[in-house]
């Protein structure tokens, strides 16, 4: 993951320029009642899951309270200063570790489920692929994996911002700065060829003004 973002993220969180919002997000909860609650049933409650990317841990929260043994991972020690205080006041079990979605510091085929909510697209191509990767390497064979990110069609998409191939600089907002990947249909597929079973969706809305589009790949991916 590209320093500056890191940086500019870390900084985000410290001066709390990002207000998370205290609600899980609408994917995580589609990803919750359709892929993980069928698995938390059929095993009694036994699932581990680790949500990347987790900020504030909102949804990680979310995922302990409904029956996952849940640990959540950032980049920044001030999202997860937070994400500990949160957990406390709702007296939640998460275990929170600093590290990238590119390099995450857990063992490998740790996880039944995996995560990763609008976070997988700050950064270069190579950081997006390396962070698929290790996703795959800490789930469990059968592991389902779900990714959230932008796709090529997003506001962000500009020519006119572009510094390489499918990468862009965001040019304002408090992610003024931050480098953003928004991968093509037919990358997306590519990236994530070594899963067995690849569900990808696309998620387009604009509350704002028709020129501010936003656009997702939603992934849903079973190793």
């Amino acid at each position: 993951m590209k320093t500056t973002t890191v940086e500019l993220w870390k900084n985000a969180h410290s001066m709390k320029s990002w207000h998370d919002n205290p609600y899980p997000t609408a994917n995580a909860l589609a990803y919750y009642r359709y892929h993980v609650f069928p698995i938390v049933e059929k095993n009694n409650g036994k699932l581990k899951i680790l949500d990347v990317g987790c900020g504030t841990g909102v949804n990680t929260i979310f995922f302990s309270e409904n029956g996952c043994k849940a640990y959540g991972c950032d980049i920044s020690k001030e999202a997860l200063l937070e994400a500990g205080i949160r957990a406390k006041k709702l007296n939640s079990s998460v275990n929170f570790t600093e590290c990238s979605f590119d390099n995450l510091d857990y063992n490998d085929s740790e996880f039944d489920a995996v995560f990763c909510d609008g976070v997988l697209y700050y950064g270069s191509e190579r950081a997006f692929n390396d962070g698929i990767h290790e996703m795959y390497r800490v789930l469990r064979k059968n592991g389902i994996l779900r990714v959230y990110t932008k796709s090529s069609n997003d506001v962000w998409a500009n020519s006119k911002n572009r510094i390489s191939d499918d990468t862009y600089l965001v040019k304002k907002g408090y992610e003024k700065g931050m480098t953003v990947y928004c991968p093509p249909l037919d990358k997306i597929n590519n990236s994530f060829g070594m899963f067995d079973n690849v569900k990808i969706g696309i998620e387009e809305f604009n509350y704002v003004g028709l020129e501010n589009l936003k656009s997702f790949w939603v992934i849903t991916a079973i190793k």
